[in-house]
């Protein structure tokens, strides 16, 4: 496969909305198998039939009487075409005509299912229920689990293409977060050529520059621009083994720069050289090193990916999770880091982050373990200082992790009234009862 390629996948629609759960995919309907033996024993086959019917009718009995109201009238419909004594014959007349179990009722069922299509209104609308009964009957014949939706231990979404009346009858909100009956993803052609460089740049307002510069000559070839300042790499360095410093003296900020293409008719390698031999020549970049292996490629990005577990050895830091547009990162960090230590003399900032999104992780804490935990104690001050510049520069206080618990109190000092009227409002008319995500955002 070459280039974008988008794939829709169809199923019945439920309702409009958005939820974010674990995932439980529902068991699918089978089928009678285009193979199945011919019934040589007819009436054998008809005394296991009515049996697997009867279990399927128990067991939508034993549902409705713990049902609601609502539901209980459907799961008893049901149980009483599992045992309807016509359906039988049709199956039975079936059978002796030699077709295998499951391939007999998918038949009888399919002649009832044209009778009730052509009687129109409340008839028509039972279809779906005998389908129902039919694919839980088959599945038993099959030895397989009946259809339908699982026992759900916590709030999820449900994947299905469909689902029977008996079972949405029995969804609850508290329960099921969702239904997702159809999906478009978006797939990409597996990169056939990589380049990977950790390039030392004279500061944040270069690393804009050469990110602009990249994408001019590149393209969507960028795929990942990645800054990191050197008290982040110190902390790897310090904490995790065998992790090494890529360029043989420090600088104060670096990015991690990342080409990738479908296509073998570009050299990604030269573009990337070329560029950064008018980079070094302007003085944007100081120093750099391309990865010559997948394996020096991979020891580039675990410095980067294990900042955060650095993070975690060395101790507690007051952590944010930002976002202001490309341009004003430079002033950000520049404005941020003046503005703490005046407030905060001697803080440690460690910052790093998805340059290109405009996304920076940006943790603050006392070198000095002993004097860091009065400062963690000021979290709520030191935050304000942050989450003020970025709101002046028209930026998001919370960029990859949302607003959750920690950051809740924050989004009316943030948020104007209207727009969180309108967030309550919103909650209010989709979860009443307050059961998806409670305690979250509002």
């Amino acid at each position: 496969m070459s280039g974008i390629e988008n794939r829709t996948f169809h199923g019945i629609g439920v309702s409009a909305g958005t939820a974010v759960g674990p995932l439980v995919i529902v068991t699918p309907a089978p089928t009678a198998p285009a193979d199945e033996a011919a019934t040589t024993d007819a009436a054998a086959a008809s005394a296991q039939v009515r049996d697997v019917l009867e279990q399927v009718a128990s067991g939508l009995e034993a549902r409705a009487a713990t049902a609601a109201d609502h539901a209980r009238p459907i799961l008893e419909a049901g149980a009483m075409m599992a045992r309807d004594p016509g359906l039988a014959m049709g199956i039975d007349t079936q059978l002796q005509s030699g077709k295998g179990p499951a391939t007999a009722v998918t038949a009888a069922v399919e002649e009832y299912c044209a009778m009730f299509l052509s009687l129109g209104g409340y008839m028509a609308e039972r279809v779906t229920d005998l389908r129902d009964v039919r694919d839980r009957a088959v599945a038993r014949l099959l030895g397989q689990a009946e259809p339908g939706v699982p026992q759900l231990a916590v709030p999820s979404i449900l994947a299905a293409h469909d689902l029977a009346p008996a079972e949405t009858a029995t969804l609850t909100s508290d329960t099921c977060l969702g239904i997702v009956t159809a999906a478009t993803l978006k797939l990409f052609a597996k990169p056939r050529q990589t380049v990977t460089a950790w390039l030392a740049v004279a500061g944040p307002a270069a690393a804009v520059d050469l990110l602009s510069r990249l994408r001019g000559i590149a393209g969507d070839r960028v795929t990942a621009f990645e800054l990191i300042s050197r008290p982040s790499l110190d902390l790897v360095l310090q904490h995790i083994p065998d992790a090494r410093d890529p360029l043989p003296s420090p600088q104060p900020w670096y990015v991690l720069v990342e080409l990738t293409d479908t296509l073998l008719s570009v050299d990604l390698g030269a573009t990337l050289e070329t560029e950064l031999a008018a980079a070094i020549s302007d003085g944007l970049v100081a120093d750099g090193t391309i990865a010559a292996s997948q394996a020096q490629a991979a020891a580039l990005w675990r410095l980067r990916e294990n900042i955060s577990e650095a993070q975690k050895r060395e101790g507690i830091s007051i952590k944010h999770d930002v976002s202001v547009p490309v341009s004003a990162i430079p002033e950000f960090i520049e404005r941020a880091a003046v503005a703490l230590q005046q407030c905060y003399p001697g803080v440690r900032i460690v910052a790093f982050g998805h340059l290109g999104d405009g996304n920076l992780h940006y943790n603050l804490s006392r070198p000095s373990r002993d004097e860091n935990a009065d400062f963690i104690a000021r979290t709520e001050d030191v935050g304000r200082v942050v989450h003020d510049l970025v709101h002046q520069l028209g930026g998001s206080i919370s960029a990859e992790h949302g607003i959750g618990q920690l950051k809740r109190a924050l989004l009316p000092t943030y948020k104007p009234p209207v727009e969180l009227d309108l967030m309550h409002r919103i909650k209010a008319a989709l979860d009443p009862q307050g059961l998806m995500n409670p305690g979250k955002v509002l």
